[in-house]
């Protein structure tokens, strides 16, 4: 994760509008300061039930 940030800080890649750097993509680059890891931490399972979800519906 760090190293797209640091990519993209080092290609200038600012969005002005989002306030914040992109990667090569378009997507936005979050520096390893910014990133809340229990926030991302306890998205984990809502994201595992979502995927088995989808999943299980896509075998019908």
């Amino acid at each position: 994760m760090y190293e797209v940030f640091k990519e993209a800080k080092e290609a200038k890649r600012w969005d002005e509008q989002r306030k914040c750097f992109l990667d090569v993509e378009g997507n936005p680059a979050i520096g390893p300061k910014t990133v809340d890891f229990e926030a991302l931490v306890a998205t984990i399972p809502f994201a595992t039930k979502y995927i088995q979800r989808r999943e299980r519906k896509n075998n019908q």
